[in-house]
């Protein structure tokens, strides 16, 4: 049961670091603001 538990616990924080903090995908890890240079309120 607690490998279970710990294997889930795992995964969940894998996937979440991978797809959350992929380089090349729009900004990154940055700001997408900051890294073009522009105000939020750029149109």
């Amino acid at each position: 049961m607690c490998s279970v538990i710990l294997s889930t616990v795992l995964l969940a924080l894998f996937f979440d670091s991978t797809f959350a903090l992929i380089d090349g995908l729009y900004c990154g890890q940055h700001d997408c603001y900051s890294v073009l240079g522009v105000t939020r309120d750029a149109s």
